[in-house]
Formats: C-alpha cells, structure tokens, sequence
C-alpha cells in the first residue's frame, strides 16, 4: 500500500529510496512547448549576471565590468541580443552559455530555447559587429536562423536573426 503525505507534509520517510531518487533526480524533468517558450521570453527579459558566470572559466570581475561598460549592471540577454551596441566579449559570453545551457537536462532552456540564444548571439556579432563568433558554415548557420526565427518565445529576435540572414554569403 501506498503512503499518501498530507499536502504541506515536508516528509519523505514513507517513500523507498528508489522512489525517493526517482523524485530527485532532474534527469527525469520534461518540459512542455509552453514551458520552453516561456523560459525563453522569460531568460530573454533577465540580467546577464550571475547567469553568465556559470559558464566554466567565466572571469566574475572582468564579465562584471564588461556589463557595467554597457551602462546598466542588469543589463538583460535581450538588450546584447536585440540591441544597436553589444559588445564581442558578451556576445562570446553568451554563445558559450546557452551552449551549456542546452546540453543541461534539468535546465527549462535545455535544447531549443537554448539553441536560439546561442544563434541570436552568433547572429548579433555577425550583423551587429560584423564579426563571426562560430566555425559553422554559411549554410549551417542559415539553417540555424530561418529555424530560431520561428521558435515561439523569441519573437523579439526575428530582426536579430534577418539581419545575420543578410550578412550570409548567397
């Protein structure tokens, strides 16, 4: 027979271990569509810091001061994203983020929503600086904007996205 918790119970004695690592264990999480549109908009609309620094290697001090630089310490994915002024190291910063990012299981950003910040980062370095953050070809990076376009929760990087487009050899 299987114990029931009353609601708002903060015990887990009833529970077998099997049954307890099942719980706990983040691999097993599944997002929804919705729930990755969602995080994309909502990790779109946040601060660079502390997410940037989570990035193995992240420099606390220098990615503190490269935000300050832009003129606002909450300075926002969007802003370096969608914005006429970003700069090299941030957008570097980001592509290597979303990057762990998508392969994190656990992480509501795992996988699409990730993979259009990583693209939105390459995209804005190449139309925005005219610098190209990637090794990937052109047709590989054409491939990866015309499918991030159209990713729900990152409407506001259709310009980002057609402007790297253009910059793309024929």
């Amino acid at each position: 027979m299987t114990r029931i918790m009353p609601l708002g119970s903060e015990s887990f004695d009833g529970l077998s271990p099997g049954k307890l690592a099942r719980l706990l264990d983040m691999d097993q999480v599944r997002w929804t569509r919705e729930d990755a549109s969602a995080a994309l908009r909502q990790q779109l609309g946040s601060p660079l810091l502390p997410d940037l620094l989570m990035v193995p290697g992240a420099e606390r001090e220098r990615l503190e001061r490269m935000v300050a630089a832009g003129g606002s310490p909450t300075e926002s994915f969007a802003a370096q994203l969608m914005g006429g002024g970003p700069t090299l190291e941030l957008l570097e910063a980001i592509k290597r983020w979303s990057r762990q990012m998508r392969d994190e299981p656990s992480s509501p950003l795992h996988g699409g929503p990730a993979t259009v910040i990583y693209y939105g980062a390459i995209a804005a370095a190449l139309s925005r600086l005219g610098v190209r953050i990637t090794k990937l070809t052109d047709e590989q990076l054409r491939g990866g904007f015309e499918w991030s376009r159209m990713q729900q929760g990152g409407e506001g990087l259709r310009g980002t996205f057609e402007s790297g487009l253009c910059c793309l050899g024929a």
